[in-house]
């Protein structure tokens, strides 16, 4: 998947991938900690997901509708997610026995790498679980990262996120927009996943829009672009986010 004459690719099923069939997920291994979880999952068949991509998740024949889950890492047949412990989905994720089932498909989305220019090197900014696509970037990509700035809500074991610099954002302190802000200068790029907010707060403090990417959340029900729920506006008409997105260019919303 590349980019070429200015136009982005939308995601396209991988052959082999598990693209469009529930499969089996189980929950071998989790670490807790200040309200998240990284939860590793092992699943059916390879599922070769790259920084950016997220799976549908849900949970076995259950009522609550899949649920999007950008992806932490992706190695062979295991998956890891960084989730905050909330909704029925991820709250089980959190609590459930090792071993419990979920089920999932994809993985969805255009890669990180595929969005962006890669004439620049990017200032990356996460918030949440928004670390998550982050993170994986940094690790899989590290020749377009110039830094980082990851900001979380509560205090977490320093052994959470092995090898990851963590701004807890109390209350009347620095974020980690706020310190992405301070990094930045022209020529850079940014990357962005986290709160609306957060993404807002950044984009009122640039000077410039040129190689700025935020990552967007709506919600989703299908994951590849038949139900339109998690459609946008752009200057440039709607923007399906689960097979144009997650990540937009900055001068392309009305922000």
């Amino acid at each position: 998947m590349s980019i070429s004459k200015g136009r982005r690719r939308t995601a396209t099923p991988v052959a082999g991938s598990f693209f469009l069939c529930w499969q089996a997920a189980y929950l071998d291994r989790r670490r807790q900690s200040g309200g998240y979880a990284v939860v590793e999952l092992i699943v059916e068949r390879e599922a070769r997901g790259q920084p950016g991509q997220f799976l549908m998740a849900r949970t076995e024949c259950g009522p609550a509708l899949p649920r999007p889950l950008s992806l932490l890492w992706a190695e062979g047949k295991r998956v890891a997610l960084l989730v905050k412990d909330e909704g029925q989905l991820r709250a089980r994720m959190a609590e459930a026995p090792l071993g419990t089932r979920f089920d999932v498909r994809g993985p969805y989305g255009v890669p990180y790498r595929d969005a962006v220019e890669h004439s620049r090197r990017y200032v990356l900014v996460g918030g949440g679980s928004g670390i998550a696509p982050l993170r994986f970037l940094w690790q899989r990509h590290p020749e377009l990262v110039e830094s980082v700035a990851f900001g979380l809500r509560h205090t977490v074991d320093e052994n959470f996120l092995p090898d990851t610099p963590l701004l807890i954002e109390e209350l009347g302190q620095p974020t980690a927009g706020d310190q992405a802000l301070h990094v930045w200068r022209p020529g850079l790029g940014l990357i962005a996943c986290g709160p609306r907010e957060m993404l807002r707060q950044l984009a009122a403090g640039l000077p410039e829009r040129k190689g700025v990417y935020f990552a967007l959340e709506e919600r989703m029900g299908c994951g590849y672009g038949a139900c339109q729920g998690c459609v946008v506006m752009t200057r440039d008409g709607p923007l399906r986010l689960c097979t144009d997105g997650p990540l937009v260019a900055l001068d392309r919303l009305g922000w």
